[in-house]
């Protein structure tokens, strides 16, 4: 199933479009949404979507890249409190899971990912 979403409910819409395409915070935000297991931004969930959002870029990242300060290389740029809030109003078709589910899972994952990292890393070569 592909992933839908609508941002018609934005206060300000236009932050989830550059011309005919959608925003980088917008290509950022509603991926991430099926990982977090949400499927709307309210006024009532938005720190929780925060939190959660928060939790995965730093398990694994950063979704956004910007040029370095110096112009080598890039530094990640990581979603905030105001850009989630810009956001309220947004829905897509994801199903939304409790924070306990969500964080059994994300840890469950993480650890069965270090595990393997561990037993890739110690493994002797041949």
């Amino acid at each position: 199933m592909s992933l839908r979403f609508d941002v018609s409910k934005l206060e300000d819409s236009s932050i989830a479009w550059e011309g005919d395409y959608s925003s980088a915070l917008c290509n950022a935000i509603v991926p991430s949404l099926m990982f977090i297991e949400m499927g709307t931004i309210t006024e009532e969930n938005a720190g929780e979507v925060y939190a959660r959002l928060h939790m995965l870029e730093q398990l694994c990242g950063a979704n956004r890249l910007k040029l370095a300060e110096n112009g080598v290389g890039t530094e990640p740029v990581y979603i905030t409190p105001s850009e989630v809030k810009s956001f309220i109003g947004l829905t897509c078709n994801v199903t939304t899971i409790s924070r306990n589910k969500f964080y059994a899972g994300i840890v469950k994952g993480s650890l069965d990912e270090y595990k393997r990292n561990y037993r890739s890393a110690t493994k002797e070569k041949s």
